[in-house]
């Protein structure tokens, strides 16, 4: 309907007032014929977007108060979410980290006390986070020893990538 392609483009236009003539413009007498079924038929889709309504010439003439588009960001605000982000993904990256070096050093300290039953479940816990593999089954000294070296280097090399 030509009604709604009219309302599309003074929305994408962004005017704020418009007037829809519901009668037969200036051939006719000014009773209002169409104002019913745009109405009934147009305006329901566009009722998020209309602010007001109101009626001009006795009722023939629809009019239209727009709300005003929403604003776009601008550039500097887009640079400001990005490096925002990018601040985010870098401390949560950095606490990661942290957090795989704080279950090294425990696995170190539980080593150091002999409980190799905890330094197992620090060492798996740091080999689940970063994909380097488990260790199955119980653990004797040697074997802790080399799999706790073996995620230090590997830890630190992932750290010196990020």
């Amino acid at each position: 309907m030509a009604c709604r392609r009219f309302l599309d483009k003074a929305v994408a236009a962004g005017h704020r007032k418009v007037r829809i003539i519901t009668g037969h413009g200036l051939r006719g007498d000014g009773t209002p014929r169409l104002r019913r079924r745009v109405e009934q038929e147009v305006l329901p889709g566009y009722l998020s977007r209309i602010e007001q309504t109101g009626y001009e010439q006795d009722g023939a003439v629809l009019v239209l108060w727009l709300k005003a588009a929403a604003a776009r960001p601008g550039g500097a605000h887009t640079r400001h979410e990005r490096q925002h982000r990018e601040r985010l993904d870098v401390a949560d990256r950095e606490e990661r980290f942290m957090v795989g070096f704080e279950r090294l050093e425990s696995a170190g300290t539980a080593l150091d006390e002999g409980d190799l039953r905890r330094c197992r479940l620090k060492l798996n816990q740091v080999g689940r986070e970063f994909g380097f593999g488990v260790a199955e089954g119980a653990l004797d000294r040697e074997a802790a020893e080399r799999l706790l070296a073996s995620h230090w280097d590997r830890l630190e090399d992932l750290d010196r990538q990020a």
